[in-house]
């Protein structure tokens, strides 16, 4: 690291002392970054695969911190009267696990994944346009284990492209290190690029697909697996 850099991060790290969201913002300023000059071809940056990264991606950091944040909490006593452990589901298609440490990461906290995606795109695209979270959730319940699911409006395998996906994340992991990021504060950074990632994108997807729908599938059924 750079003179320069440690410089970068000491600037970070001292401003998140009095706002914590700093870390976020940057973090997810690098992700956007990073992500897009990989997906970048001599006709510009593939959206459609940025945009699905992103989102399994996200989906990836949700179920590992819903992993060691369980643990962390129970030890920490942070956990809570009503938390519970996470049921392990062992189908034919792989594991998958459910709970409230999951759910804590995916939508049921303020800077949880889902929560951050819908409030950006609401502020952006209004809150009219958000779907039926409900609906997509149960949606992504009912095809768990199943080996013929299919996510990204059934153009992708999840089983299939889950070691792309965790490859990628750990490279994107170990390239965060600098930011000093807790679980959740990682899963946030992630749902913030997406967020932005959304608004951006979609409107070079055919109008009969919902970009944000396909997105939120993605990472709800991937914050389920085994990860």
């Amino acid at each position: 690291m750079t003179e320069q850099e440690k410089a970068f991060f000491e600037k970070i790290e001292e401003a998140s002392k009095k706002d914590p969201f700093v870390k976020v913002q940057a973090a997810s300023d690098y992700i956007s970054g990073f992500l897009s000059n990989a997906y970048k071809t001599p006709q510009g940056i593939r959206g459609d695969h940025l945009c699905y990264i992103l989102a399994c991606l996200t989906g990836v950091a949700v179920g590992q911190a819903a992993k060691s944040g369980f643990v962390n909490d129970l030890i920490n006593g942070n956990s809570g009267f009503m938390m519970m452990p996470n049921t392990k589901l062992e189908t034919d298609a792989g594991i998958f696990y459910v709970g409230d440490s999951i759910n804590k990461y995916l939508y049921n906290d303020p800077k949880s994944a889902i929560n951050i995606i819908c409030t950006i795109y609401g502020k952006k695209k209004g809150n009219d346009n958000i779907p039926d979270l409900q609906k997509i959730m149960e949606n992504s319940a009912k095809k768990m284990g199943n080996k013929e699911a299919r996510i990204w409006d059934g153009q992708h395998n999840p089983y299939e492209e889950l070691p792309m996906a965790l490859d990628m994340a750990k490279n994107v992991f170990d390239r965060l290190e600098p930011y000093k990021l807790d679980l959740g504060e990682r899963v946030s950074a992630f749902a913030l690029s997406l967020a932005n990632v959304i608004v951006q994108v979609e409107g070079i997807f055919p109008k009969e697909l919902n970009c944000l729908e396909m997105s939120l599938d993605t990472v709800m059924y991937l914050s389920h697996m085994d990860v």
